[in-house]
């Protein structure tokens, strides 16, 4: 009698980083539950049943356990970090974009961690509603709490997207457009933050890591990109020279220089295939020849 008064002899287990670590579980406890004694450790929270229905919800520090009494679900109570890869997120230009995304999330903290209901560490650590644990349990599909903490970014990220084009996403070096990227994140975290609290979930941080064209397209749109360049680099070198002509040139030179701009509106938009020429004499017989090279 005083054994089973005292603790003594029976079977125990620890719960730790949201797991089941060290045991002694050799008999009922292990295979059917209890009785026996849990300890569990700061930063977590565990949820008992006894023939279908929630019998306790227990914090950290020791829990007896009546006879058939099981752990039904654990919560690590700490931050937590997901990494999503996400495939087929398509642009508003119809381009399909591969983007890996981290996911910083939790459950939700109570905010008064000295209200009655709350469960906490002895230092007052991880402090959180037995309401709140009931909401992370009940309100996701299987109790899979951080299913639902890593998957509903994941829907507004493509919500996101799909309202960008492609050089909104990407500068014109070809990498990632850092300050619309921050942009994208603030939006993510701000739709879902509602929707989270109301499943015992908040999202503490949405971090854009990787965004990948696809194979076929990235030779492509570097191209597209590198012809670009050349185009303005092009024109930019017609309007220096059409600036010195036209500080020589009066209004008998004014046809010919209006004729050259008309040149450069053609050249931003051409496919620079080869090497070409304009004429843009100030007289019949001084004539001044511009070449704009293409090594593409």
């Amino acid at each position: 009698m005083a054994s089973v008064l005292l603790g003594i002899n029976q079977e125990w287990l620890v719960i730790s980083e949201g797991e089941r670590t060290v045991t002694n579980a050799k008999g009922l406890l292990k295979k059917v539950g209890g009785p026996g004694r849990v300890v569990i450790e700061s930063g977590n929270a565990v949820i008992f049943m006894r023939g279908g229905q929630i019998t306790q919800i227990a914090g950290p520090g020791v829990t007896l356990t009546k006879r058939v009494e099981l752990i039904k679900q654990i919560f690590n109570l700490r931050n937590q970090f997901a990494i999503q890869k996400v495939e087929n997120v398509i642009t508003a230009d119809q381009i399909p974009l591969t983007i890996v995304m981290g996911i910083t999330y939790r459950i939700e903290q109570a905010k008064n961690p000295d209200a009655p209901g709350v469960l906490k560490d002895k230092k007052g650590g991880f402090p959180v509603e037995e309401a709140t644990i009931l909401k992370a349990f009940y309100e996701n599909t299987a109790g899979k709490w951080s299913g639902l903490a890593a998957g509903a970014p994941t829907v507004q990220l493509r919500d996101q997207i799909m309202t960008r084009t492609l050089d909104t996403l990407f500068t014109n070096a070809g990498t990632p457009n850092t300050r619309e990227i921050k942009i994208i994140e603030l939006a993510i975290q701000t739709a879902v933050d509602g929707f989270a609290g109301k499943k015992g979930v908040e999202i503490l941080g949405v971090d854009i890591r990787e965004l990948h064209l696809p194979d076929t397209m990235k030779v492509a749109y570097a191209q597209a990109r590198s012809e670009e360049k050349k185009n303005k680099a092009s024109a930019d070198l017609l309007n220096k020279v059409l600036d010195t002509i036209s500080e020589r040139t009066g209004g008998a030179g004014q046809y010919e220089l209006a004729m050259a701009k008309a040149f450069i509106d053609a050249v931003k938009i051409s496919d620079a295939s080869g090497t070409k020429f304009i004429s843009v004499g100030t007289s019949p017989n001084i004539e001044n020849t511009v070449s704009v090279e293409n090594d593409g």
